[in-house]
């Protein structure tokens, strides 16, 4: 996160990060105050430490960014052609990539130290692979490969895809390994202190350097080497970076939970829509099957009520009627008896 803040905010035309402007480095310690828990280091004695951590950070992510510019620049064989492609960091704002060509790669003053620092690395044996870590640093970390000076200068010079990384550096390897087998017929198991010593007789010594083991006191013990000073660097990984890790899972399950919350929100409304659209669908296909079984309903009374209607007017006595009914005379004074005769002596009249 500091490199990339580093990299959002700096100018990088000036040499150092020491002469970069207060008013930028307040800005990046703005942005860590937003992501990370400093507050509760201010009135404490830890306090100095994180400063001089962030500080650390910050000098080595410009150091770093600023050689990756240097390395892309390079690439190009003139200047205009080198400004029209900015890096990746400065393709929204090209004017930027532009300001570091003019005021950095530009000055006579850098372009000659440049050119004597490509002259000081023709003088090297070889190159190494030990990155911005120091021997000594990474001795201290145990870090993998790293834990004694001997097997820490191959980790530092062989790849496995690539092998040495040169013949000058494979033969000085082999000179570390034959001067160990002989110190191990002498003194048996190598002690840290017989390593180093393995080290400056294979390889020399100079001013209180030895190659592939580095900057080494008179007579090192185990317990001043463990005891040792830590760098800014270190005192930030092994105690702030144990808070910045606790606030950055912190963050990640807050997160985690929030996506979970919001997921399973998305999924009960997903559910209730289909639901909803079912259940409309469904009461529209029974609306649509109740309205056709009606109609058939309906047509089937109509037909059988025409048949019935058919029927009685077939029926006897009903068709010469439209009504269907039968109309009986007789005089005023005469009853039908159940016979269907009249009182008197004529016949029945029927008047149908």
């Amino acid at each position: 996160m500091i490199s990339n803040e580093v990299a959002r905010v700096a100018p990088f035309y000036h040499r150092t990060w020491q002469r970069v402007p207060d008013e930028t480095k307040r800005d990046i310690y703005t942005t860590i105050y937003q992501y990370f828990d400093l507050v509760s280091f201010e009135d404490t004695s830890e306090w100095p430490g994180v400063q001089l951590g962030i500080q650390a950070e910050c000098q080595r992510s410009y150091s770093a960014r600023k050689s990756k510019y240097k390395s892309h620049y390079d690439t190009y064989e003139d200047v205009e052609t080198a400004k029209n492609n900015p890096p990746d960091d400065f393709a929204s704002e090209p004017e930027r990539w532009i300001e570091i060509i003019d005021r950095l790669y530009q000055d006579p003053r850098y372009i000659n130290q440049c050119e004597k620092n490509r002259q000081n690395r023709t003088k090297l044996r070889y190159t190494s692979y030990h990155g911005t870590q120091s021997y000594a640093q990474k001795r201290h970390m145990r870090l993998p490969g790293h834990t004694n000076p001997i097997e820490g200068f191959k980790s530092s010079h062989w790849k496995e895809d690539t092998g040495w990384v040169n013949e000058t550096a494979s033969l000085d390897h082999e000179k570390i390994l034959a001067e160990a087998r002989r110190m191990e017929r002498d003194v048996g198991d190598l002690s840290p202190n017989d390593q180093i010593e393995c080290m400056k007789n294979a390889l020399g010594e100079r001013r209180g350097h030895i190659k592939g083991v580095g900057h080494v006191v008179r007579k090192p013990t185990p317990e001043v080497s463990s005891g040792r000073q830590l760098t800014p660097r270190e005192y930030w990984q092994q105690n702030v970076g144990n808070v910045i890790e606790e606030n950055i899972a912190k963050r990640v399950e807050e997160q985690v939970q929030r996506n979970e919350q919001e997921f399973h929100r998305r999924v009960e409304e997903q559910v209730q829509r289909q639901v909803n659209q079912q259940l409309a669908q469904l009461q529209e296909e029974m609306r649509q099957q109740f309205n056709q079984q009606l109609e058939k309903i309906t047509s089937t009374f109509k037909r059988k009520e025409q048949v019935i209607n058919r029927q009685f007017r077939l029926l006897p006595g009903n068709r010469g009627d439209s009504s269907g009914r039968r109309d009986y005379r007789g005089d005023s004074s005469g009853s039908r008896d159940g016979s269907g005769s009249r009182d008197g002596s004529g016949d029945d009249e029927d008047d149908g």
